[in-house]
């Protein structure tokens, strides 16, 4: 069996950002929202979703989780290369999503963001310094990550899911 090759944290994130750009843009024709009903349901500025379809933004584990929570979907579907058939029908109709909703996806994410790092870090046996070394970050940053506090972007994301060779959905 050929090992995988590993990929550079950079070529992971703009493969990682290809992706996220292209999904978006399925998931919201295939449920038939605009950028400005997602705005208006997610709380986020429309061109959030303007930039991120250009692949011109780095948006954070926390606007992930809500784009994704907008949409209905998980986190992680965004930044796979299947694409899962949605569980909205089109048409059907959008409330704006509230604070309390949206505070809940985002701690679901970190919890499963910290717990797949920490588990993964000491698969492979690495001190919070030697991992961040790998991932070219601060270790008090992979601490803060480990523990819920951080607010990751995707290119951090993407690093570390380069430094450990997995996907970077995989993560979530």
């Amino acid at each position: 069996m050929a090992a995988r090759r590993k990929q550079s944290g950079k070529a992971r994130y703009r493969q990682d950002v290809e992706q996220l750009s292209d999904n978006l843009k399925w998931y919201r024709e295939q449920t038939q929202i605009t950028q400005v009903m997602l705005a208006h349901r997610t709380g986020l500025y429309r061109t959030y979703f303007s930039l991120i379809e250009r692949k011109l933004f780095n948006p954070s584990v926390r606007i992930l989780t809500i784009i994704a929570a907008g949409l209905g979907i998980k986190p992680q579907q965004l930044l796979q290369k299947r694409l899962l058939p949605t569980t909205r029908r089109a048409g059907q109709a959008l409330r704006p999503l509230t604070r309390s909703a949206i505070q809940k996806h985002i701690q679901r994410a970190r919890e499963r963001l910290a717990a797949g790092v920490k588990q993964r870090r000491l698969r492979s046996r690495l001190s919070q310094m030697a991992f961040a070394k790998e991932t070219r970050t601060h270790y008090t940053f992979i601490s803060l990550i480990e523990r819920r506090r951080a607010n990751p972007s995707l290119l951090i994301v993407s690093r570390i899911a380069a430094a450990i060779n997995i996907k970077t959905d995989q993560l979530f």
